[in-house]
């Protein structure tokens, strides 16, 4: 006498965001609450093939809902469904190669949903054939007292014969969640054929540079694939790094869940915060200064001015270098010291028809080659458009300072310099933004015609290209109104400012550039997505309210919905100018730093919530450092100790306090003088302060030493490098010593 839940309502084991049952009929328990449904460990990772779904497949599903059974086949009127046909061969290959297969269908019933997991016994498998360069697993060790020290072991390649003396995750198994994810990845792509994995395309069946999963969307065999989020360890990672606004990151956990390389941008961010806050009080301070000064003199400039500007310099080069020992601390605590990832080949440069297959004189293999000329000829172009594009916005920079002149000119007065100010800041601000988003499509364009053949390559061109252009388009309007536009007339305009100093108008400029990149950020990172999310569980709740049976979003369905993660290029790019402007001009505007500190916190709450709820979960990626960001911070650094000179120089006043009656010659020289300065001050700063400190060197070297005992007390060596498999005339196999 109780109606019984619908059994799709059942399927699927990751939780639902919105889920409705038919209440039943009297107090008794249902059915689910009497025999719950099994579960599936949790430590188990999940990957997921998304099938397209036809017509006669959802008829064969509704008549089976209705009646039970499938239709009887051998009938005019089965239904013959193609898309079934494509997705019953790959799911049986999956299973037979041990892999566990659940499948459930999407609420609108548009897309079978196949979860992809391996057992602990698969895992260990797999993980030993990926070996060191791909699966690293970190040993166990203990104190004189037989307590676990937690990260306490050296990194070492995976042996089933070890699996004891391995380091559990945070996640309770042995292999991490992003480790699993990357096994089943390894076996799908049939990597290696010692995995065993499903071999769903024949390799040779695949175009060159694509992977038997990509060849397989390239071919609309499946709509696409992704790694599905850890439940538990997704809620863990909401409540203590996203939620968690005045606590530490769990830097170690981020490592395990997200890579190295994700790992190292939110510690980056992390340290920026952690060494604004001397020059953000110091700022506050000298900000104060200029307020009482204005109020007395009606000029923001101080004597503290100077000073502060020398130790922005030296904050700058303090920055970069303490940011070097912070990589090479953790490079020995991740054992990434001497890693030396192998560059893969772009898929994008096998498939250019401007990519050649030729014999290498040195290797003696066939490799790809790009076309000398054709990249020659794009090289040049790019290197022309940045050129072009620099100049462009040089002269739209002058002709905005030429409309500002002549605004105020018209309306004369003092009264009007605050409203001038600000016009002529929005003016730039504008044309910056303007400029960012026509060169970002121009230079991806162009890289992609270059046609590198390593990712590396590919980044290192795009970072050129971006920093290039935009230390012009970001900061020229500042060194423009801080050194050149005093002192110069142009088509019969003076661009000279209010009273000869330009300092405040540089302040209001540097406050309203650096505002709309937060609100543009901010726009772009949290009400946009926030925006999406609504949209999402709204179109549930009216599948909801459509169904009275039941509807359900189980958490598959819902991350197949999401972006797919695209690096961390932008946010690189962005934190990069944030940071160039207080190198350069945070003398100009002392509140610069705290400014910085508040939108920097921001962002790691921002991006951290970004990848947790926003995005698909990304495959972890190894990296040792921030690659060519790190020589950005160092050109950074050298151009601030130049730019700060030139203010002490010629845009504060400041100077003639500590020495009256300075001439033009006597500012040059003083500029020279600190410039001198502060360079030998770099040099002698990065001699002493950019090793790694002797506690951590200490450290790795007795990791590796207690490894490398442990291993040799072990019997680790592979069976397979001593011998060779062979096959006799007859046709039976054996093992052999290998041949010299």
């Amino acid at each position: 006498a109780r109606e019984q839940p619908d059994q799709d309502a059942l399927q699927g084991v990751g939780g639902s965001q919105l889920r409705r049952i038919p209440n039943p009929k009297g107090y008794q328990a249902t059915e689910e609450s009497q025999m719950p449904k099994p579960t599936f460990p949790s430590t188990l990772a999940s990957f997921v093939l998304l099938f397209e779904m036809d017509d006669e497949w959802r008829t064969i599903l509704e008549y089976v809902r209705i009646n039970g059974e499938e239709p009887p086949k051998g009938g005019d009127d089965y239904p013959i469904s193609y898309a079934r046909m494509n997705m019953q061969p790959l799911v049986d290959k999956l299973r037979s190669a041990d892999m566990i297969v659940r499948e459930s269908i999407s609420s609108d019933s548009e897309v079978m949903i196949c979860r992809i997991s391996i057992s602990e016994k698969r895992q260990k498998q797999v993980a030993e054939v990926m070996g060191e360069d791909l699966m690293r697993l970190r040993l166990k060790k203990k104190d004189d007292y037989g307590n676990a020290i937690k990260n306490g072991g050296g990194w070492t390649g995976f042996k089933q014969q070890l699996a004891h003396l391995y380091e559990k995750s945070s996640e309770g198994s042995l292999f991490s969640s992003a480790q699993q994810c990357a096994m089943m990845e390894f076996m799908l792509n049939d990597v290696d054929e010692k995995a065993m994995g499903p071999q769903l395309l024949q390799k040779e069946a695949c175009e060159p540079g694509n992977t038997p999963l990509t060849q397989l969307v390239h071919d609309l065999r499946i709509k696409g694939f992704f790694c599905l989020h850890h439940k538990k360890k997704i809620e863990w990672l909401q409540k203590n790094w996203v939620s968690n606004h005045m606590g530490k990151q769990p830097v170690e956990d981020i490592r395990e869940y997200f890579g190295e390389e994700t790992a190292l941008f939110f510690i980056f961010l992390g340290y920026l915060v952690t060494m604004l806050w001397v020059p953000a009080a110091v700022g506050l301070l000298v900000g104060l200064m200029e307020i009482v000064y204005e109020i007395e003199d009606g000029s923001v400039d101080n004597p503290f001015i100077p000073l502060y500007a020398i130790y922005i310099c030296m904050w700058s080069v303090q920055f970069v270098s303490g940011w070097k020992r912070v990589e090479l601390a953790y490079q020995m605590e991740w054992g990434t010291v001497d890693l030396e990832p192998e560059e893969d080949t772009r898929t994008e440069f096998v498939q250019n028809p401007k990519t050649y297959k030729r014999l290498n004189d040195i290797s003696k293999k066939e490799e790809y080659f790009p076309d000398p000329v054709w990249r020659g000829v794009f090289v040049v172009a790019s290197f022309a458009s940045v050129t072009l594009f620099c100049c462009f916005n040089v002269a739209t920079t002058i002709s905005c300072e030429i409309l500002k002149s002549v605004t105020h000119r018209a309306l004369g007065g003092e009264e009007w310099w605050m409203f001038i100010k600000v016009f002529g800041a929005m003016l730039q601000t504008g044309t910056i933004v303007l400029y960012r988003y026509l060169a970002s499509l121009l230079f991806d364009s162009l890289t992609q015609a270059e046609n590198w053949k390593t990712s590396q390559e590919y980044h290192t061109a795009t970072v050129a290209k971006r920093m290039c252009f935009g230390f012009v388009n970001s900061y020229f309007a500042l060194i423009f109104a801080s050194f050149i536009m005093n002192e110069l007339v142009l088509f019969g305009v003076d661009l000279a400012c209010l009273n000869g100093s330009c300092i405040d108008y540089v302040e209001v400029m540097i406050a309203v550039m650096f505002t709309q990149q937060a609100i543009q950020k901010c726009v772009h990172k949290i009400v946009v997505p926030y925006l999406e999310k609504r949209r999402i569980e709204s179109e549930a709740k009216e599948k909801a309210d459509a169904d009275d049976t039941i509807a359900v979003l189980e958490d598959q369905e819902i991350q197949m919905g999401l972006q797919t993660f695209e690096g961390w290029e932008d946010e690189y790019a962005t934190k990069l100018i944030e940071i160039g402007y207080l190198m350069f001009f945070g003398a100009d505007f002392p509140l610069l730093s705290l400014m910085l500190i508040i939108v920097t916190a921001i962002d790691i709450r921002v991006q951290a919530n970004m990848l947790v709820s926003v995005k698909q979960r990304p495959p972890p990626t190894l990296a040792k450092d921030i690659g060519e960001w790190g020589t950005t911070l160092d050109v950074w650094a050298v151009s601030s100790i130049l730019v700060q000179s030139c203010f002490i120089g010629y845009t504060t006043k400041a100077l003639g306090i500590y020495i009256p009656n300075m001439t033009a010659a006597d500012n040059l020289f003083a500029a020279v003088a600190i410039e001198h300065a502060l360079l030998l001050f770099k040099i002698m700063w990065d001699s002493k302060f950019s090793d790694v400190p002797d506690e951590v060197q200490l450290a790795f070297e007795r990791k590796n030493y207690e490894r490398d005992v442990l291993l040799k007390n072990f019997d680790t060596e592979d069976f397979e490098k001593k011998v060779g498999f062979y096959t006799e005339d007859e046709g039976v196999m054996y093992y052999g010593k290998v041949q010299e």
